[in-house]
């Protein structure tokens, strides 16, 4: 699995997208959440750094708002929803936003 990442910052936000290596699309049968962390110190001291476990916003794919700088390390985990096993997951990838 494999996540990619699409910047809207004109519109204030960006999407991650998770992905099968081979490109392909992740059936229904299974879902993504997402774990997001905030390395940006000015996030760090109001205790927004987060790096718990996300829902997609729309199939395989979640929306960030961009509220903070920093160096954010984003992972994707594929469950299989009949019986909630992790049975994929992402490399970290690193965000930078400026």
């Amino acid at each position: 699995m494999q996540g990619e990442v699409e910047s809207h910052r004109d519109r204030g936000g960006i999407w991650f997208e998770a992905r099968l290596l081979a490109g392909s699309l992740i059936s229904n049968d299974y879902r993504v959440e997402w774990r997001v962390i905030n390395t940006g110190v000015a996030a760090l001291l109001k205790r927004q750094g987060r790096g718990d476990f996300y829902s997609s916003s729309h199939g395989s794919r979640r929306y960030e708002r961009l509220e903070w700088r920093g160096v954010h390390f984003v992972e994707a985990f594929l469950i299989r929803r009949f019986d909630n096993v992790i049975v994929g997951q992402s490399r970290p990838f690193d965000v930078v936003i400026e």
